[in-house]
């Protein structure tokens, strides 16, 4: 059986009896804000998109047969790492964030405007395959801002590709500095 990701579309509900009480969203796309009860526009908001939620799930690729017999466990052929961007299409950074870029916030806290520049911290990790030892960079791919907690979770990645030398991993070591 073939599996392939594709965009889905929400369903409209039976008639608009239904939706009599059920409330609006409270964020809207400012260039598709929702005027008629067919209105189906893009999401809008600061929280996650899921990863089976257009248009995070076309980026997925394609996983049938082929890739079952050819490919599995990898990811296939035609997937796209735009596929681990979680947020709205217009908040997605383009390229790595340092730490110290300004950050402002309006509008989203009852105490007003929040400002401050990202914190500047550097990590780099050792691993010992085998016997050679690798030297890599993390990068600096996620913000999770909650506003009204007044709080920031950075997060950082690091890959390395390690196929069939995994097992032979012995020693991962990370440092941090500021």
């Amino acid at each position: 059986s073939a599996t392939t990701a594709s965009p889905s579309h929400f369903a409209l509900p039976p008639s608009t009896n239904t939706m009599n009480g059920v409330p609006l969203p409270n964020l809207e796309e400012p260039k598709q804000l929702i005027s008629e009860y067919s209105d189906q526009p893009m999401p809008a908001c600061f929280g996650f998109s899921a990863p089976n939620w257009h248009p995070r799930v076309a980026f997925a690729g394609t996983y049938d047969d082929a890739w079952q017999t050819t490919r599995a466990p990898y990811l296939p052929e035609d997937f796209n790492k735009r596929f681990f961007n979680m947020a709205h299409p217009d908040l997605i950074y383009p390229g790595y964030l340092q730490g110290g870029e300004p950050v402002s916030i309006t509008h989203m806290h009852p105490g007003g405007a929040l400002t401050f520049d990202l914190p500047k911290v550097n990590l780099l990790t050792r691993i010992q395959v085998a016997n050679r030892v690798d030297i890599l960079e993390f990068h600096l791919d996620t913000l999770i801002l909650e506003p009204n907690l007044r709080k920031l979770s950075m997060v950082w990645r690091s890959a390395m590709p390690c196929d069939k030398q995994m097992l032979k991993i012995s020693e991962i070591k990370i440092g941090l500095t500021r």
